[in-house]
């Protein structure tokens, strides 16, 4: 397992539960943004999670989608955006309103991307599969 992570923070805490559970080599942490990093290989990963910045999911998405194998999976969390989504935003602040429009702009994309077939699950707040198909 490769784990990218920016913060130093949570760096450390990673590296904590690592050594606590034993599993520090069975996991691989690389202290980069991810956005920033470009060691990944081509076709290698079956399965990649992605848990960033919102308003880039897209960019984490097009970065990283030639790295995963022919019907591996890009799991996208937190795409409700605190069940925000699909809803009434009449009092929410505009930030806020930006933020869930850069969010469903993304799951848009997702639904439309003829590269993956991607299914949206109500699990936690929401989760993006998508199915590599070509």
């Amino acid at each position: 397992i490769d784990t990218l992570e920016r913060d130093a923070g949570m760096i450390e805490i990673a590296k904590r539960n690592f050594q606590k559970y034993d599993i520090n080599r069975q996991i691989n942490l690389i202290p980069r943004d991810a956005l920033e990093w470009d060691g990944w290989e081509k076709n290698k990963y079956h399965i990649i999670f992605i848990d960033g910045a919102k308003a880039q999911y897209r960019k984490f998405f097009a970065k990283y989608q030639e790295a995963l194998v022919e019907g591996g999976l890009i799991i996208t969390d937190n795409i409700g955006f605190h069940n925000l989504v699909g809803n009434d935003l009449t009092e929410t602040p505009k930030r806020i309103k930006n933020m869930v429009a850069k969010v469903e702009n993304y799951n848009q994309w997702l639904k439309n991307n003829p590269q993956f077939t991607t299914m949206f699950l109500p699990i936690g707040d929401g989760l993006a599969v998508s199915w590599k198909v070509r």
